[in-house]
């Protein structure tokens, strides 16, 4: 699925931060983390194509 809109930073409630992944154990600067919101204008799904076993199981 891809989602286009408008986007805004948010803090989520501490209730919310433990749903998230694990901080990273190393990385190349300050690891920073900021959460978006999204309010959604425009959804487009893309189907899973070449595979027949999976053909109908995400069918619009």
């Amino acid at each position: 699925m891809q989602f286009t809109g408008t986007a805004q930073a948010v803090e989520p409630a501490a209730g919310k931060l433990e749903l998230f992944a694990p901080v990273p154990h190393f990385t190349d600067a300050v690891f920073d983390p900021v959460h978006m919101r999204i309010e959604p204008q425009f959804v487009t799904v893309h189907p899973l194509s070449g595979n027949p076993d999976r053909e109908y199981e995400h069918a619009l």
